[in-house]
């Protein structure tokens, strides 16, 4: 502004200097009045620009102060609400962490056991026999087969007529295979057989006299038929023993009360 000043004074003298010699030329006199009035009014405008530059300078300078102040005061202001913000973002996070650690602590935590821990689980080893494996029940066959077979050797033997009349060599029948219902007992089994049966009851149960014609006595008093279940004699009515599947019957004609046997 200095300079600027100072250009201006130039340019106005040198213009007021081109202004003088314009004129017509003066008496020595004259010029010298001229040119102490022109230096005068030179030094008039001079101070005159010179003051309005300063007032121009002080009005821009306050101009410039009030403007600064109210940056200022408006850079101060927007500091002080961003650090209010600042102070209640910081507040609110620190109240939103704190409630955060509390619901973390709360659901993380969990209650006292009042009860005595178990007692651990001794380890399964390998040399632990496994679990027994549950059989389904066995379901009762609903038939059963058996062997028969029947013989009068001993009659034959002693030349009864009967006897030979039946078998020659004394055998009725041989391990003929007999299908009964579950239950049947050795009676039945024999009165399916298709021979001829003589039989009484009585409370003892059935008693077999005679097979095929042959009977109790032929042979003396103490000739008749008696029975094996599984070649175990059997003392005891035939109509009393339950056979199972697979049983062995024999029925023989004994002379001796089953001594010749």
């Amino acid at each position: 502004m200095k300079k600027l000043f100072i250009w201006l004074l130039s340019f106005i003298f040198i213009i007021s200097l081109f202004s003088g010699c314009s004129n017509n030329t003066p008496s020595s006199s004259q010029t010298s009045n001229q040119t102490s009035s022109n230096i005068s009014s030179s030094q008039t405008d001079k101070n005159s620009s010179y003051n309005a530059y300063i007032s121009s300078s002080e009005n821009s300078g306050s101009s410039l102060s009030a403007n600064s102040d109210n940056l200022s005061s408006d850079i101060q202001s927007s500091a002080i609400n961003n650090k209010n913000s600042a102070a209640a973002n910081k507040n609110s996070s620190k109240k939103d962490s704190a409630e955060s650690t509390n619901n973390s602590t709360n659901i993380t935590e969990p209650a006292p056991q009042s009860q005595a821990p178990a007692a651990p689980i001794a380890p399964t080893t390998s040399s632990q026999a496994p679990a027994p494996v549950e059989q389904p029940a066995e379901q009762t066959p609903a038939t059963i087969t058996v062997t028969l077979s029947v013989d009068c050797k001993t009659a034959v033997a002693q030349g009864n007529d009967i006897a030979k009349a039946i078998s020659q060599n004394g055998i009725i029948l041989s391990g003929k295979k007999i299908t009964l219902d579950t239950g049947a007992t050795v009676y039945d089994a024999l009165k399916k057989s298709g021979l001829v049966i003589g039989a009484n009851n009585s409370a003892m149960g059935t008693y077999v006299y005679s097979i095929q014609s042959l009977s109790e006595k032929a042979c003396g008093s103490k000739s008749g038929w008696i029975y094996y279940v599984n070649g175990n004699y059997v003392n005891k009515s035939c109509s009393k023993y339950t056979l199972k599947d697979g049983d062995t019957i024999s029925f023989r004609y004994t002379c001796d009360n089953g001594n010749d046997l």
